[in-house]
């Protein structure tokens, strides 16, 4: 997982936490590891109750004003 990661094969991560905000996944479904390489190759998209969190790969088709900083 942790490759596919990296290598961001996940166009798009839904999550219900915010990675920015917690090391551990507060249900125990993330590794820290894990959650270490998204913070690392993926942008946050949208905050709402599921955090989306869009590949660095996908700069085309989401422009810059609309994802936020890391």
């Amino acid at each position: 997982m942790l490759a596919d990661i990296a290598a961001q094969r996940f166009s798009l991560i839904l999550l219900p936490f915010n990675i920015e905000r917690f090391e551990l996944d507060p249900m125990g479904r993330w590794s820290p590891e894990c959650i270490a390489a998204m913070r690392q190759h993926y942008d946050l998209l949208y905050r709402d109750v599921l955090f989306s969190y869009i590949s660095d790969k996908n700069t085309e088709t989401f422009p810059a004003e609309m994802r936020r900083s890391r």
